[in-house]
């Protein structure tokens, strides 16, 4: 979730931090083992590049209307142990007239 703070654009004094570890109140639902970096766009590739080394995991960035499908991958050889097993990631596009504004635009 500290993703969220990378644009400057979110307060994080809005909802408040827990004080004692503060990296707790960042984590998330942790419904995927990643980090989403919503609203990407070529003008945020330098600030990832450069922020998300630092995560110690994957993120996935998600331009607007797009979504990830995550699925877990274990390794033949393991088969059934009980190591984690590895990601992969599908990225589910928007049609190319995907219009923000249609989707809230009332029916008729």
């Amino acid at each position: 979730a500290s993703t969220a703070l990378w644009k400057g654009w979110d307060d994080p004094t809005i909802v408040p931090l827990e004080l004692e570890n503060p990296s707790e109140s960042l984590k998330g639902m942790q419904i995927l083992p990643c980090s989403i970096f919503p609203h990407y766009d070529a003008r945020w590739e330098a600030l990832v590049k450069e922020k998300s080394p630092t995560l110690g995991h994957d993120c996935v960035m998600l331009r607007d209307g797009a979504g990830v499908l995550a699925r877990p991958m274990m390794p033949p050889s393991l088969g059934s142990s009980k190591a984690a097993p590895s990601w992969d990631y599908a990225m589910l596009e928007p049609p190319e007239d995907y219009n923000p504004a249609v989707l809230n635009a009332s029916p008729d």
